[in-house]
């Protein structure tokens, strides 16, 4: 927009940038007219549409963690309250937001962990943090008593605010490790009692397999070993990409179709396929056992610096096309 001097005006209020989500920036909001907005305009409402959408979830948290001490009770029902929350109060959201019972748990049991962590609660209010990082938080403080959950709260601010991924994981265990190092401990023996194989259906007739609950030497050992069988084939003349032969020689091992030769113990078997000493694109004398080893630290590298697992597998599968 313009004045009759030809002066450009924005169409943004004044201060737009630096309002605080709440009524008011909704107000505002949905008063500006986006047509008449240039790039670095709608880059700012984008900003503000965030904002609003951070304070939206914090609003939907505390209504949730209010109903979850509520009794069962019909449409006009008395305004009653449980001291405790009430033992199946995430099976109420299903029905009502139309999500799946994990979805459910997990928004619950983030819900009520905020009452503990005042901090997190009020970054998330002011759309400092978004609701993915919220939930990292609350995940890597679970295990906690309240007491430890808010004294991390207190000393993982303000510098939470400029890290993402995993870099923002990172620093939270850290603070836990300062506040109770057996907290690391009872993560990891839980994580190894929960390791499991899962299959997940994707779209387009394909499928997921997770194998979760690994410690990493023997994710690192069963990595290694998948990785320089690729490399081999690939050296070989394989016109797979890297990320490819390793899907199908991975479902080769699974599912129990490989071909396995034990050369250890079996000289007239290296003799006949002299990749068993590892001459044959896999490196000479064990050398190769470094570059492995450091692929294998690369893709936790990726995976602790992406914000989502689908972002770190989307970046190996970019590193590794040749």
């Amino acid at each position: 927009m313009g004045d009759g001097d030809g002066v450009r005006i924005s169409p943004l209020p004044p201060g737009f940038a630096e309002m605080l989500p709440g009524p008011e920036l909704v107000a505002a909001f949905a008063a500006v007219d986006r047509s008449a907005c240039n790039g670095f305009e709608l880059g700012v409402l984008l900003q503000a549409a965030r904002k609003v959408a951070c304070w939206g979830e914090s609003l939907s948290l505390v209504v949730t963690a209010v109903l979850a001490h509520c009794p069962p009770c019909f449409k006009d029902g008395e305004a009653e309250r449980s001291s405790v929350p009430e033992p199946r109060a995430a099976e109420l959201l299903s029905p009502l937001l139309g999500w799946t019972n994990y979805r459910s748990d997990q928004f619950m049991l983030i819900a009520l962990a905020l009452s503990d962590l005042p901090n997190t609660r009020q970054a998330l209010e002011r759309g400092e943090l978004e609701f993915s990082e919220v939930r990292t938080i609350v995940d890597r403080l679970t295990l906690l008593p309240p007491v430890d959950r808010a004294a991390v709260d207190v000393a993982i601010f303000p510098e939470v605010l400029k890290l993402r991924g995993g870099l923002l994981r990172l620093h939270i265990e850290a603070e836990i490790l300062k506040v109770n190092p057996e907290a690391a401990k009872e993560r990891h023996k839980k994580a190894r009692e929960d390791r499991g194989v899962a299959v997940y259906p994707d779209v387009d007739n394909v499928s997921t397999v997770r194998l979760h609950g690994i410690p990493h030497d023997q994710a690192a050992q069963a990595w290694a070993l998948i990785d320089a069988i690729a490399r081999t084939e690939k050296a070989r003349g394989d016109e797979r990409t890297l990320p490819q032969l390793r899907a199908d020689i991975a479902v080769s091992l699974l599912s129990g179709e490989a071909d396995v030769i034990i050369c250890d113990g079996a000289p007239e078997a290296a003799k006949e396929d002299e990749d068993c000493t590892g001459e044959n694109g896999a490196g000479e004398n064990g050398d190769d056992a470094d570059p492995r080893q450091g692929s294998f630290d690369d893709l936790l590298d990726e995976h602790n610096n992406a914000d989502s697992p689908s972002e770190a597998e989307g970046a190996q599968d970019d590193s590794a096309t040749e």
